[in-house]
């Protein structure tokens, strides 16, 4: 009986393999980071890359802008219209290069 419960009481950081769903099965590849499986920080430096989209984005569009405004002599109309569109501008390249499916398949049928 006690070998019946070593065998069914693994733990959750053990290298053996599941034949439940893991979010690296789920992700599409076994390995998307190209990394080492036991490697806890892989998904990190995708999360900082979107950060310094999304900042740089906003940061750089804005700055454009408060040019254009201390050119111009106008308020900050146009450095908070740079900093919004470097914001959908950051999210529509996030959009592209994490969230678009890159298989290219659609669920529905062209026309």
């Amino acid at each position: 009986m006690t070998a019946d419960l070593r065998k069914r009481s693994r733990r959750f950081d053990s290298g053996e393999r599941r034949s439940i769903y893991s979010a690296r099965s789920m992700a599409g590849s076994e390995n998307p980071g190209g990394g080492s499986p036991q490697d806890m920080w892989r998904g990190m430096s995708t999360g900082w890359q979107i950060t310094a989209y999304m900042l740089g984005g906003i940061l750089g569009w804005g700055l454009i802008g408060f040019l254009i405004d201390w050119l111009a002599g106008t308020g900050k109309v146009f450095t908070a219209i740079g900093m919004i569109v470097g914001a959908i501008g950051a999210g529509y390249i996030v959009y592209l290069r994490y969230g678009k499916d890159s298989t290219g398949t659609d669920d529905e049928p062209r026309r």
